[in-house]
């Protein structure tokens, strides 16, 4: 950022709140009406490329307005919007929750049903497209066929999915799809039955395989199975993950491990995407680069031969955060507008303090202009985050 900052005069009648970096200028010292200048005659509009900073001013949103879309100071439109229906989960995964301890939120802090078709209803009036169902364990939401079915009779809603351990899936797979479910990911950190019950601290790998067969055979399109790599735990079975899905038909995705604050294992656990490359080159498993999906978090292979689809996630190396369309809403209602940034509105208290539709409709606007640019990741980042990863839903 040039030293020899000019104070440029705006028109101080404007109706717009003003910031720099995602922090109003009036936090900077900075007066309504002027900003340091150095910048080109675009900064208003966009950004100040050489340096990687961004200026942007609020729109000002009137009473009654019937702007419809959301979008962030750094041109970003939000159409993804991830819903945690509860922090309770029938595993205790190593990366996920402590072993015991845990501490979830009180029965009369979550949302409601009413409280979230109500929510929901009026994100899909702000143009989110798609719905992904989250926990904590969202299968074990007592009303969640319901809550597919009110997610699916709002028009604008085009993709419904699921995030799930797959324990209660079997069961439920026909009736979620009949519903209104399109698809599922499920999470499946191990194909080694002893070891999966060790890194999910109780799970069953014979009943996660059945409900992600069982989801294939009710229609859900596509099932992915997501698995997170940790040294010393599963760290040798990529090649394996990979013969699954040449077998399967089903799409694997590798992850790497995010710092949240119950990581067992910390930085020593992670394993980076170029790692994970490297070992499936090692063990003879060919893959095609394929080109990359807008708004997609994945890098996408593709192997040969047999044309399985493998998928890397590098949330930490690779981070995504320049084309990131997403929102979260947790289980209390909190809506989180960046999964590893401070940032966000309690929409629940709001509800229940009487606000109206097209007033929350106003607050979502505003907080979501403030959406972080994005999050930095450092060694010290696994010792120090705060993130609960069963609240957030990933």
């Amino acid at each position: 950022m040039p030293a020899d900052l000019r104070a440029q005069k705006l028109n101080p009648d404007r109706k717009v709140g003003t910031y720099f970096m995602g922090l109003p200028l009036d936090k900077l010292g900075v007066g309504r009406g002027e900003v340091g200048n150095d910048f080109t005659s675009r900064i208003w509009k966009g950004e100040y490329m050489n340096e990687g900073i961004v200026l942007a001013e609020q729109p000002a949103v009137s009473e009654g307005s019937t702007r419809t879309e959301l979008s962030d100071q750094f041109g970003r439109t939000l159409t993804y919007l991830r819903v945690a229906l509860t922090d309770r989960c029938n595993f205790r995964c190593q990366y996920c929750m402590p072993a015991s301890g845990m501490k979830f939120f009180a029965q009369e802090h979550l949302l409601t049903h009413d409280e979230w078709t109500r929510i929901i209803g009026i994100f899909a009036n702000l143009r989110i497209r798609k719905i992904r169902i989250t926990g904590g364990e969202p299968l074990l939401y007592p009303k969640l066929p319901e809550l597919i079915s009110a997610i699916r009779k709002e028009g604008e809603i085009e993709d419904i999915s699921v995030t799930t351990n797959g324990a209660r899936l079997g069961p439920l797979a026909q009736t979620l799809k009949d519903a209104g479910l399109a698809r599922a990911n499920v999470s499946l950190d191990s194909l080694q039955s002893d070891r999966f019950t060790k890194i999910t601290r109780g799970g069953n790998l014979d009943k996660t395989l059945a409900g992600i067969f069982e989801a294939k055979r009710a229609g859900l399109d596509p099932i992915k199975v997501n698995c997170v790599v940790m040294r010393g735990e599963n760290d040798d079975e990529l090649a394996d993950f990979c013969r699954f899905s040449a077998e399967s038909g089903i799409e694997v995705r590798f992850l790497e491990m995010m710092p949240t604050l119950n990581t067992t294992g910390g930085k020593h656990s992670f394993v980076s995407v170029s790692e994970m490359l490297r070992e499936l080159m090692m063990s003879q498993i060919e893959l095609m680069r394929l080109p990359d999906a807008p708004g997609e978090t994945a890098t996408q292979y593709q192997m040969i031969p047999g044309g399985s689809i493998i998928g890397f996630i590098g949330a930490v190396t690779r981070k995504f955060c320049g084309t990131c369309n997403r929102l979260r809403i947790l289980p209390s209602g909190y809506l989180k507008l960046c999964l590893h940034a401070e940032g966000g509105i309690d929409l629940k208290s709001l509800m229940r303090n009487g606000t109206t539709d097209d007033e929350l409709r106003q607050k979502i606007i505003g907080a979501v202009w403030n959406k972080a640019s994005g999050s930095e990741f450092d060694d010290k980042r696994y010792e120090k985050s705060t993130t609960i990863m069963s609240q957030v839903g990933g």
